[in-house]
This record gives structure tokens, C-alpha cells and sequence, in this order.
């Protein structure tokens, strides 16, 4: 693995680019950004057990919500599209939901806009008891199982395509579990 590091835009900001399946592909190097490359196929495998999809058309330029399984009932996804070519996927984590934090903070959103602007699908879920989102707020523990949900879903639906961890401030902090837990699966 190689890792570069890029200065921070923000103390409170985080992103983590993962490449596992495509070599010599270009990321984009996004400010706040640590950026990971690792040639070994299958760094991320999907667990046996599926959660439910649904058929869901997404329209570039605009903000589609759908619901997606987790282990505490249904997590609420706000999915942005890139207009041009796909060139990888992120999800974005919101602030602490217990201080208002939500998927459509402007901190989460304006990351969203930023990451498709350079071509990724931006996956901003809502954390447990915040809109769609069932459960109750579990300190970073549930959230991050959460997160690892979403990106097995996505995963699934998008192989093959590089992976960005975001978020801000509550967000950040579980974009970083999560980060963890996929590089130690």
C-alpha cells in the first residue's frame, strides 16, 4: 500500500479514497483528503447475507432518497449523481445527530456537491433515529455498522469502482471507524 496525505481544508473534515480493484486508475486528490491505494482484488469482501434493493433511477443533478437495511431496521440514503461518467463512489457522514445533526447539513451536502462534481457517486446516509433512519443513537458504535452497511450495499451495486469515506465533524469521526474496519476485513 501506498499512502499520500494532502493538507487539511478543515480540522473537522475528513475523506479516505480507497482504490482495490483498479490499477493505474486516477483519483481525484481532493482537499482534506488521504488517499490509499492497494492493488489486491477482493480488499473489500461482501459478507453472505444481503439486505434488501430496491430498482431506484437516479437523476444526475438531483437528490434521490431510498431506504436500504441495516441491523437496527432501515437506514435513509440521500444519493447524489455525478452528471458525466461514474468515477467512483463516497459516502458522506453528517455531525452528531444528537446536536441536529442530518444528511442534509450544508457541511455533508457542499462535500457531496464537491466529491460528484469530480465524477463520484455521493451517498450521504441519515445515522440511526435521524429522518428515514430507524434505531437510536449508539455513540459512533451502531453508525459505524451502519456505514459498513451501506458501503457492502453500494459495493454490490458498484464492484468495481474506487470508494471515498467523508464526513464532518460526528461524521468524520465515524467515516474513520469505518475506514478502519474495511482495511482490517
Amino acid at each position: 500500500r501506498s499512502m499520500k496525505t494532502f493538507p487539511p481544508s478543515s480540522k473537522r473534515s475528513f475523506c479516505r479514497v480507497i482504490e482495490s480493484r483498479h490499477s493505474g486508475t486516477e483519483i481525484p486528490a481532493l482537499p482534506g483528503c488521504l488517499t490509499i491505494r492497494s492493488l489486491q482484488s477482493g480488499l473489500f469482501p461482501l459478507p453472505n447475507d444481503r439486505r434488501h434493493t430496491m430498482a431506484l433511477t437516479i437523476t444526475p443533478g438531483t437528490t434521490t432518497r431510498t431506504l436500504i437495511r441495516g441491523e437496527a431496521g432501515d437506514i435513509e440514503l440521500l444519493i447524489d449523481a455525478p452528471k458525466e461518467a461514474m468515477q467512483g463512489i463516497a459516502v458522506v457522514g453528517h455531525p452528531h445527530p444528537m446536536q441536529g445533526g442530518t444528511a442534509d447539513h450544508k457541511v455533508p451536502h457542499q462535500l457531496a456537491r464537491e466529491l460528484t462534481a469530480h465524477g463520484f457517486l455521493a451517498v450521504r446516509p441519515n445515522f440511526r433515529g435521524v429522518g428515514g433512519t430507524q434505531g437510536e443513537h449508539d455513540a459512533g458504535v451502531g453508525e459505524t455498522n451502519d456505514m459498513l452497511a451501506v458501503v457492502d450495499h453500494l459495493r454490490e451495486q458498484y464492484p468495481d469502482l474506487p470508494l471515498a469515506l467523508a464526513g464532518f465533524s460526528f461524521g468524520a469521526f465515524v467515516a474513520a471507524l469505518a475506514s478502519v474496519q474495511l482495511a482490517e476485513r
